[in-house]
């Protein structure tokens, strides 16, 4: 076997400086007054706004130095993939046990279908499923042999458990790239000029995976009613289940809701999707360059909102029923938006708007964890209008449409459902 070391190498990363563009730079003028990027005064209102960041939301620093830290005892292994076969009792045959996504990983080369595994570990079929596993794995292997190509390679990706023992988290292909998370931390350091002040509002990291929304503390807006922030959000897995991504992300302190423009952003030089060699210093300078985009199309999302908080909608159960179809919601989903739309009509302000309805979606989803919290802000970000450059028209008619179509083809249990709700009789 060959044992990757995997310590956090510096070779890999070259500082640079972060210029964002068009002035967007905090600053001194003239008379000597402190402008953040968006070339607004830091007066009292974003020493207030900056304060109340602070309290709610946690440093970054410190928890990229648990990724690096936690980077030091990860071990990969490249082995023939005759060598990885379980026992009866799941494990490989010098007893390392799996991680639950470590065995789905092995199962998938053997081919064996989840709801299988499932059913026949739920009964303690367990050398039952070693032995289809083991069966499969020999038979990919002899059916590789027989095309007259060279024997494959896996990739096993081990880590220490809370008991200080490695354990299996990852079965991959020989030619799986690695891009791990401390990697991708330290890209994001790099393409910051400090990371003195940057906050994590929320977030989620394990030794397999993390997603971290970040505020920079020069990306304020002064609206003391909002408290409103532009960031930045990023993603990565080392265990083959998704790639490394950068997109921008809004924070509104005042009920610390998140709101993501996840699907449409322009960043796309910046997904690495684990496959072949990387070029790391390309993909250095491509965060760098999807940072600053991010912070551009934030601060768009940020007049986006605006504008949809002067956006009325008629019928507000037939819109929020439509979410069904519009942010591929469940019933479930839609029920719960409906109920927070509710605790939302006391503020004038967004009552009876197409703000107060992804208002919803966001306070829904910051009652969550995780990658269900993801998606739902996503979905939140997304539904406010059709595109980055919209007017107050364009979300205007994308919203009557909403509604629209809900009418014409919307579930009505679904759309007296939510009238129920709406009226407090369910």
């Amino acid at each position: 076997m060959t044992v990757i070391q995997n310590p956090v190498n510096e070779t890999y990363f070259r500082p640079y400086d972060f210029n964002m563009t068009d002035g967007r730079r905090a600053y001194v003028d003239a008379n000597g007054t402190f402008r953040t990027a968006f070339d607004e005064t830091a007066d009292a209102v974003h020493t207030k706004v900056a304060m109340d960041w602070r309290a709610r939301c946690i440093p970054a620093m410190p928890l990229f130095e648990r990724v690096y830290d936690a980077a030091q005892h990860n071990i990969d292994v490249k082995t023939p993939e005759s060598n990885v076969r379980i026992t009866n009792d799941l494990t490989l045959p010098d007893g390392t046990k799996f991680t639950h996504g470590g065995l789905r990983s092995l199962m998938f080369f053997a081919g064996i279908p989840i709801k299988m595994q499932d059913w026949l570990a739920m009964f303690q079929y367990l050398p039952d499923l070693a032995r289809f596993c083991n069966e499969s794995l020999d038979r990919r292997e002899m059916e590789w042999a027989d095309k007259g190509k060279p024997a494959r390679n896996f990739m096993v990706r081990m880590r220490k458990d809370e008991h200080g023992k490695h354990v299996v988290r990852a079965v991959l292909s020989g030619q799986y790239a690695r891009f791990d998370n401390h990697e991708a931390c330290k890209m994001v350091q790099n393409a910051l000029s400090t990371m003195d002040d940057v906050l994590v509002t929320h977030g989620w990291t394990n030794q397999d995976a993390i997603m971290l929304d970040l505020l920079l503390p020069d990306t304020m807006k002064d609206d003391p009613t909002n408290q409103w922030g532009v960031g930045f959000s990023f993603s990565n897995n080392e265990i083959g289940a998704g790639t490394f991504s950068v997109e921008p992300y809004v924070f509104r302190s005042i009920n610390r809701t998140g709101y993501r423009w996840g699907g449409f952003s322009t960043i796309v030089n910046v997904d690495q999707r684990h496959i072949g060699n990387i070029n790391y210093g390309k993909l250095q300078a491509d965060v760098k360059r999807a940072i600053d985009i991010a912070l551009t199309e934030g601060r768009s999302m940020l007049n986006l909102l605006s504008m949809a908080q002067s956006v009325r909608i008629n019928d507000p159960a037939l819109v929020i029923s439509g979410l069904t179809k519009e942010a591929k919601l469940t019933q479930s989903d839609v029920e719960l938006v409906a109920r927070k739309y509710v605790k939302g009509q006391s503020d004038p302000r967004t009552n009876g708007t197409a703000f107060g309805v992804v208002e919803a979606i966001a306070v829904a989803a910051s009652e969550e964890h995780g990658e269900r919290r993801t998606a739902l802000e996503a979905s939140a970000g997304r539904l406010v209008a059709p595109k980055l450059t919209s007017n107050v028209t364009d979300i205007e008619k994308h919203w009557a449409d909403i509604e629209s179509t809900a009418a014409r083809k919307g579930d009505k249990d679904v759309i007296q459902s939510v009238r129920d709700i709406l009226s407090g009789a369910k």
